[in-house]
């Protein structure tokens, strides 16, 4: 996003000013408890006036106690009140399913930024002393929530979402039907518990197809979904050369993260190679969550791939390649 304000006012639990909805009269209610904690102050022990009508007797101790406690509680009340607004959700009110996160992603998209679910298949549960802390796996708010940019393939995102026919089939096969506005994209999101950032960051990489150097070329490309992901050691001298859709004739064409028409059969482009040698690999082609054809073949490699099974509504293909120790997953090209 692009400025302060913006991730100031992000709408999320700890952050009251992202979440108001309406000034709350109720919430004035400590003034009404401060004023009755001033007049328990001016209480006397008995009445004892001079020949004007002044006050003589002195104040009450015990009123004076009982008073200044009651200020005390309604100064704590008017502190935990503030600001005098009433919130969109708190975390005290039960189970809210997907409002929070599709309120937040509705925010982050208003505001021009991207939004992506971190680690989806991860639980962290632990106990600390008489504290327990509980984070199950969410996979099936993906379902749920609409309109985000994606999610986090590697790590803790590829058996129940990610793999051939998981729920991120599903997902761009409810995009292509036009059940959602928007497909869904696989970045990586690095994980970390305590030490081995550069293993770790060894270990990902995710292969951002922008024309230029820039943040603005940058999230262009990842909103746009021109993005592949590579996990494991190996898979770093791995070059995904081409991969590009085309009709017969070779004039139509689209690459990772398009739509694009044709007319006749979809032809299908693929070529890759090692940086310093050669390498067997599995080559899927994944279409609508099925693997429609799989090569095993020597890097480098250059496949041409024609689809007989013309699917007349809006279609997609995209690859997975494994070697030893690493794999490989691009996000789709669409088709129609």
């Amino acid at each position: 996003m692009e400025t302060y304000e913006d991730y100031d006012n992000l709408p999320v639990i700890g952050n009251p000013g992202g979440l108001r909805k309406n000034f709350s009269v109720y919430k004035l209610w400590p003034f009404l408890v401060l004023i009755l904690g001033i007049l328990c102050l001016r209480k006397r022990s008995y009445s004892y006036k001079d020949h004007s009508g002044r006050e003589l007797a002195p104040y009450s101790k015990n009123w004076l106690v009982f008073g200044g406690l009651i200020i005390v509680l309604s100064f704590v009340v008017f502190l935990n009140n503030w600001p005098f607004f009433d919130l969109l959700f708190d975390q005290y009110h039960g189970d809210l399913g997907s409002m929070p996160y599709q309120n937040f992603i509705d925010y982050v998209n208003k505001k021009g930024g991207l939004t992506f679910w971190a680690h989806p298949e991860a639980e962290y549960i632990l106990e600390i002393g008489n504290v327990s802390f509980e984070t199950r796996e969410h996979t099936h708010e993906l379902l749920e929530a609409a309109d985000y940019t994606g999610f986090s393939m590697f790590y803790e995102g590829y058996e129940k979402v990610g793999k051939p026919g998981g729920i991120w089939d599903g997902l761009l096969v409810e995009y292509c039907q036009g059940l959602r506005k928007t497909p869904v994209w696989a970045i990586c999101g690095l994980a970390l518990d305590t030490s081995g950032l550069s293993q770790r960051m060894r270990d990902l990489q995710t292969i951002i197809l922008a024309p230029e150097r820039s943040s603005k070329a940058v999230l262009e490309a990842l909103k746009g979904g021109r993005v592949y992901v590579i996990r494991g050691e190996r898979g770093l001298d791995f070059s995904l050369d081409k991969f590009f859709l085309s009709d017969e004739s070779g004039r139509a064409k689209g690459f990772v993260g398009d739509n694009v028409e044709i007319e006749g059969r979809p032809v299908l482009h693929i070529e890759g190679s090692f940086l310093n040698d050669q390498q067997e690999v599995e080559v899927k082609i994944i279409k609508e969550g099925k693997a429609v054809k799989v090569y095993k073949i020597e890097t480098p490699f250059q496949i041409t791939y024609y689809d007989d099974n013309i699917v007349h509504q809006k279609s997609y293909y995209r690859l997975e390649i494994r070697g030893k120790g690493w794999v490989l997953v691009t996000n789709p090209i669409f088709v129609r």
